[in-house]
């Protein structure tokens, strides 16, 4: 469906795992456009402003937004705390980025994987 927000979204989130930050940001926005409430779109479009790199002070917070939005639409899914937190520790705020993955812990506690990345 190349008009559905989710698929969108999710094809932005694996140009961010390929490093391809530009595509995903443009993909990101093209699934808000679609769905102003993808909380996928919000956490690929945030990590993908965070890839980019070379954010002023502003830039940066408004990635961390975008981050804390995803959290905000879906609260009971693990991803959107990860995602989260690796905007944190990209920015430096560890503690904030535990806190989130201790978060993602509670809802996914068989994700071993995320004792890792806490650790």
């Amino acid at each position: 469906e190349p008009r559905s927000a989710d698929v969108v979204a999710r094809r932005a989130l694996v140009m961010v795992f390929q490093d391809r930050f530009k595509e995903a940001l443009t993909e990101a926005e093209i699934a808000l456009e679609l769905d102003a409430n993808s909380a996928a779109a919000y956490a690929a479009r945030g990590q993908a402003k965070l890839g980019i790199g070379g954010l002023s002070p502003e830039e940066e917070k408004a990635a961390l937004a975008d981050l804390t939005r995803a959290v905000d639409l879906a609260p009971n899914d693990y991803n959107s705390y990860v995602s989260r937190s690796e905007g944190y520790f990209q920015t430096r705020k560890i503690q904030e980025a535990e806190a989130d993955l201790t978060k993602a812990i509670e809802l996914a506690p068989a994700r071993h994987d995320l004792y890792y990345r806490r650790g």
